[in-house]
Formats: C-alpha cells, sequence, structure tokens
C-alpha cells in the first residue's frame, strides 16, 4: 500500500494534536541539549512526555509548539538509504512490552492499532518479536515523513549490555534509570551518530553518579526538569491528592532521595 506524506502528516499531526503538554513536560520537549532528563513523582505525565517524543523522532513528524532537537535521517553505508535508529528501554520486559512500548506502537492484541503511531505507517513485515516474551517486540520499522525508515528497538535493562551492542542509535529513550553499565553501553550506541539521549524517572535510588551528572551542573549538553506536583494539573486541582502525596512521601522515593526537591518543591 502506498501512502502519501501528505497522509502521514495529516493523520499523525491529529493523534499528536491531541496531546496538550504540561509546561514542564514542554520545556523538555523544547530542550536541544544532547542529553535530558524528565524526573517527578508517579502518574506526573514523564513516560507521557518521553513516549511522545520517540514518536515525534520515529515519524519525523512534530507539532507546531515543538521547538527542541530534530532527528535526521543519515545514510546507511551498507545500503545506501536513508535510515535512522531509536532504542527504548525500560527496567524488565513486562513493564516494557506493557506500558512503554504499547503507548508507542500499540499492542499485538490489539494488531499494533492502539499506539501512537498508525499502523498503516509501520512497515509490513518488519515486526520482529523478542525471544522468550509474548507480545514484545525485539524492533520495528516506521516509514518516516522524509521517506526514510527508522528502526525502533524495544530493549530492557534485565537484558543487559550485551543485547544492545550491535546497534548504532540516533536517539536513545530510558524510561527510569538503567544500571550504570546498561547507561554506559547506551552512551557508547550513540557515540558514531553523535545522537541524543532522554531518560524519564522517578528518583528513588536517590543522587546516583547519573543523576548527579545531570543535577547542579553548568553544563549546557546536559538539562534537568523536574516536575512538581503542583504542574500538574489532575494532581493540582486535587487538594485530597496533593495532601494524600504530601503524608506517604515514600510511595514516590527512596529514604535515601529526595522527594521534597524532585517531586514536591520543584
Amino acid at each position: 500500500m502506498q501512502v502519501s506524506r501528505l497522509d502521514i502528516e495529516r493523520e499523525l499531526r491529529s493523534r499528536f494534536a491531541l496531546y496538550s503538554p504540561y509546561a514542564k513536560q514542554k520545556a523538555f520537549h523544547n530542550s536541544v541539549a544532547p542529553g535530558k532528563i524528565i524526573s517527578g513523582g508517579n502518574q506526573c505525565g514523564k513516560s507521557i512526555a518521553g513516549t511522545h517524543e520517540v514518536a515525534f523522532h520515529a515519524t519525523g513528524i512534530y507539532p507546531d509548539w515543538y521547538e527542541g532537537w530534530r532527528l535526521e535521517s543519515r545514510i546507511d553505508v551498507v545500503t545506501g538509504k536513508r535510515v535512522c535508529n531509536i532504542i527504548v528501554a525500560a527496567p524488565d520486559s513486562k513493564t516494557l512490552r506493557d506500558s512503554i512500548m504499547k503507548k508507542i506502537v500499540g499492542s499485538e492484541f490489539h494488531e499494533w492499532t492502539d499506539g501512537l503511531i498508525a499502523r498503516k505507517y509501520m512497515v509490513d513485515g518488519s515486526f520482529i518479536k523478542s525471544r522468550g516474551v509474548p507480545g514484545l517486540l525485539d524492533n520495528v520499522q516506521v516509514r518516516r515523513i522524509d521517506g526514510s525508515i527508522c528502526t525502533v528497538y524495544f530493549r530492557s535493562y534485565e537484558q543487559g549490555r550485551e543485547n544492545l551492542q550491535s546497534i548504532t542509535a540516533d536517539y536513545v529513550y530510558c524510561d527510569e534509570e538503567p544500571p550504570s553499565d546498561v547507561y554506559a553501553e547506551l552512551m557508547a550506541r550513540l557515540t558514531a551518530t553523535m545522537g541524543h539521549f532522554a531518560m524519564a524517572f522517578t528518583p528513588l535510588k536517590g543522587l546516583t553518579p547519573l543523576v548527579q551528572e545531570y543535577w547542579n551542573q553548568d553544563d549546557s549538553s546536559k538539562e534537568l526538569f523536574c516536575m512538581s506536583i503542583y504542574e500538574v494539573d489532575h494532581i493540582a486541582k486535587d487538594p485530597a491528592k496533593i495532601a494524600q502525596i504530601k503524608s506517604n512521601p515514600t510511595k514516590n522515593s527512596s529514604k535515601n532521595s529526595k522527594p521534597s526537591i524532585f517531586i514536591l518543591l520543584s
């Protein structure tokens, strides 16, 4: 089936138009820093922001308000075709399949029709399944607006760094903080393309070395966006919800983290 670029742009813009980011989400999207993190408590919209940005880059379609970095396809030295690669990573296969992957490309149960990216723009025959995890994709190819192909790889931290080593990535998105060895390998995957890294997470591990890279520093190549509960409309407008979170902040943090900074007051 031939799909015109106009058709792709019209449908994907209509899908993305349903997303109206909060101020802190929008600041995250509009950052041009090569590395950026959005942090906050549960249900604050961190993963919503992260998965939408993956969809923007995978399709090459960006909302009118978007002012951030844009992923450009490149020439593959082997095939001579224009391509780009995205790695989407999460702590475990179940989270990856049931939450992150589902938001982006949908689920096998719904024949890949319930994600941000419409099924007809994913290449037929490109749905490569992950071994041993029903319904989880290893990777899938997406037609971009510029005519190139973006391959989106889905990886869990539990698979280890070895499962990342063959990929040349242009963009990496992590949902929750990866182990140090996995993070190092993800950064290595971006070296050849000088690609960008993004992460959405709840600071359950406290001020880890990765968080410290982004915390209180003047490096313009790294930006940290802390989303307060007061910046999330569905929470900020509900005094009972705010009181509940304040009375039990440990649901959103470990005893070594800083919930008052990251979640309540940022």
